[in-house]
């Protein structure tokens, strides 16, 4: 399919409603009715979404909790592999949201992959923006048959009041001991995970527009959230169905990002604009902690996870009389049990997700995060 029969369209209604409009033209079609564009051997080539906000508002570095459009677009460029395209835009009164990201990846969707993300964000009439820029780079390599190595890094930008830069290398090495044993070691700023493969490197791509840090105020100079994550998992597969894992870990931050609702004042308060959510530094968390996971998959549409885990996170201290907030919070160990089960509906194509964690106990930030 042509380029140029797609175009965008923003109603200027009042339910600032993104449709995405097809102009009817000429489309070769197989003798089954199929267009050629679309085989079902084919994996999909463009991809559209209408959100109705943000799944967890409270940052102006992420998507706007308001409606909005996401498309995308995977571009062979034949000997130089694949180049992937995905955009997001949303509106509502005097803000607005928008961001693109481009991804190349030079071997296919085994290989390693390059990032470039810019996201911006309009607060209003005032003519205050929030502008970042997150570039990174991942791949892996294979050491024989028994170890693999995965690394990568970001550089992010971001504009508000003043500019803050950040450098973020990760690695992990995972070693093979046995058919069924597996031992890796992880040392990365965040939550680092692979695409699934039923999402796709198109969906996966949309991913990055919201994978942005979390901008916060310290003492009214922008920072962004981090958090070093260490950790040394022992795997074991049992059975071809299900496994389980056993890891010990460490978790430490001079940012964290935690979130309240309300209207509240004071330089070290970031509102959403887009809803009543705000941003706030925490400031420093240092913890240990261990997590048990046990997986199984009952079939190519049904698996379920087991999580049980003791680790840190910020917690109110009792300490009422101190005027700054981060100075009531500490870091406190908690457990937690989570359960996650994700079912595949045949052949709508739909999956339903659904997932519970209990903690014995308040916390303000992630807990094993």
């Amino acid at each position: 399919v042509s380029t140029d029969e797609w175009s965008w369209v923003l109603r200027s209604s009042a339910a600032t409603r993104p449709v995405l409009r097809w102009q009817d033209s000429n489309v070769a079609m197989t003798s089954q009715g199929i267009p050629v564009e679309f085989s079902q051997n084919q994996s999909p080539r463009a991809r559209v979404e209408l959100i109705s906000g943000s799944d967890h508002p409270g940052s102006i570095s992420g998507l706007a909790d308001s409606p909005g459009t996401l498309f995308g677009y995977d571009y062979e460029t034949g000997g130089l592999g694949a180049v992937i395209v995905a955009g997001q835009y949303s509106y509502d009164g005097n803000f607005s949201s928008s961001g693109i990201v481009t991804q190349w990846l030079p071997s296919g969707e085994n290989g390693p992959v390059t990032t470039l993300l810019v996201r911006e964000t309009g607060l209003g009439d005032g003519g205050a923006s929030f502008r970042g820029l997150r570039m990174s780079h991942d791949g892996s390599l294979a050491v024989g048959d028994r170890v693999n190595i995965r690394y990568g890094a970001d550089l992010i930008m971001a504009g508000f009041a003043g500019t803050t830069t950040s450098v973020r290398p990760r690695a992990q090495v995972a070693v093979k001991l046995a058919p069924t044993w597996r031992l890796s070691v992880l040392a990365a700023e965040a939550n680092w995970q692979d695409t699934s493969a039923s999402e796709g490197t198109l969906q996966g791509a949309m991913q990055q527009l919201d994978v942005f840090p979390t901008l916060l105020m310290h003492n009214g100079r922008s920072v962004l959230d981090n958090g070093l994550h260490e950790e040394l998992a022992l795997e074991h597969e049992i059975g071809k169905k299900a496994t389980i894992t056993a890891a010990v870990f460490n978790d430490q931050s001079s940012n964290t990002a935690i979130f309240g609702k309300g209207n509240v004042t004071g330089p070290d308060y970031l509102p959403d604009f887009f809803s009543d959510v705000f941003a706030y530094d925490g400031g420093e968390m240092r913890s240990g902690g261990a997590r048990l996971a046990y997986t199984r998959k009952f079939n190519d549409d049904i698996d379920m996870t087991l999580v049980y885990a003791y680790a840190g996170a910020l917690a109110p201290n009792g300490d009422a009389n101190d005027a700054v907030l981060r100075s009531m919070l500490s870091t406190q160990f908690r457990q937690s049990a989570a359960a996650r089960v994700s079912a595949k509906i045949p052949k709508s194509g739909t999956r339903v997700v659904t997932s519970y964690k209990w903690l014995n106990g308040p916390t303000v930030s992630q807990q094993d995060a």
